[in-house]
This record gives structure tokens, sequence and C-alpha cells, in this order.
């Protein structure tokens, strides 16, 4: 018999535990291209802990590095790195990967962040299976940053903070395996356009004089 898992509760959790404080980074990304594994990134699984998958008697691993024995949900012997699901292996419906690290300064003026990344995913179900691709801030004041589309996304507001790169794939219905594939994660230095840089100075301006306008006005 099929066991059944609730999407709601599971997505819930993990996503409250994608934006959850760790402790403070002291390092930049590392590794951001798995050409030594899986090192300096940490993993999650979680199982059903029995036949029903009861909500609450799950079974989570935490892995530091991955993949310890979960060979089945974490790969990078080709280059890449890939998270799976293998519910009717080893009843893991919900596999995460993850790291949390220091993000570089900006250098010189009209100067921005952005992190880029190549990213391919498998659901066998799209209307329940989940994906998640995503940079958070550990202390919960920047939004978190959607990394599904590969990027390069502006990170620029991250500059000089900490912050937590975080991918996951999760099976709720089907039984069936899904994967998600991440490579070649950077984070670089880029110019800002001129004509951006005018366009927020200009909002700038326009912003201070209704300031005083209203002031003046009061």
């Amino acid at each position: 018999m099929m066991r059944l898992i609730s999407p709601l509760s599971a997505a819930g959790g993990m996503l409250a535990l994608a934006c959850t404080a760790g402790p403070a980074a002291a390092a930049p990304l590392t590794n951001g291209d798995f050409s030594a594994g899986f090192t300096g990134w940490s993993g999650q699984t979680i199982a059903c802990g029995d036949v029903a998958c009861t909500p609450g008697a799950d079974v989570t691993t935490d892995l530091d590095p991955p993949p310890g024995a979960f060979t089945l949900n974490f790969d990078a012997t080709s280059g890449a790195a890939t998270i799976a699901t293998s519910f009717l292996d080893n009843d893991v419906y919900s596999t995460s990967l993850r790291q949390l690290f220091d993000v570089d300064e900006i250098e010189g003026r009209n100067t921005g962040l952005a992190l880029a990344l190549d990213i391919d995913s498998t659901l066998t179900d799209p209307d329940t299976d989940l994906v998640i691709a995503q940079l958070t801030d550990p202390n919960g004041v920047l939004p978190a940053k959607d990394l599904l589309s590969g990027g390069p996304a502006d990170i620029t507001e991250y500059a000089g903070r900490s912050a937590e790169i975080y991918f996951e794939i999760s099976d709720f219905f089907d039984g069936e395996r899904d994967t998600l594939t991440v490579d070649n994660i950077s984070v670089e230095q880029v110019p800002v356009p001129a004509p951006l840089v005018l366009l927020m100075a200009g909002l700038g301006l326009l912003a201070g004089r209704r300031r005083l306008s209203l002031q003046s006005a009061r």
C-alpha cells in the first residue's frame, strides 16, 4: 500500500527549517563546483518512521558532510551535486543540502553582487512534489532569493552579511525518485549599468524632495 505524506505539514516544516538561523559563518562560499564532493556542505534526509508515515514519527538525519550512509540521496561523482528522494528504497521522502557562508563585501563604486548556478530538477508529479532553491538570511532580515531559474540573481543587499544557500527535493505521494542537480555555484562582483545607477539616484532625489514638500506643508 502506498504510504501518504501530508505535503502541507512536511513542506511547512522544511521551509521553517530553511529559514532558521544557524551558527555564525566564517568563510566565503566554498566548493561551489562540487569538485571536492560535498566538502563544506551540510545535508539532511527525512524518512517515514512507521508504515503509515504518521506525522511526528519521521526520522530526520543530519549529515555534515553528506552522504554518510545515504548514497542514494547524495551524489557528486559526476562533478555536479544531485540530491534525490528514495522512498521506495529506504523511506526517504525529503532530502536537502545547505551551506552557511559569508558574502563578499562590495569592492568599488557602481558594483553589485550576482549569484550564478546551474540547476535542473526532475519531478515525477509536479503537482505534489516540492523543489526549493533559495538564498536566505539566517537572521531573517533580508528577503529570500529564489534560485530555481538559475540566475544570475542579484544579491547585492547581502554584501558583507551571512547567508545560507538551500536546496530541497521532496516527494509526498507517488513514491517515485525525484532529483535536483546543482553545479557551478559562484558569487561574483558585477558592474551596475550606468543608467540603473542614474535611475536609482534620481529616485532617491525625488524621494528626498517629496519628504521636504511634506514637511513644508505641515
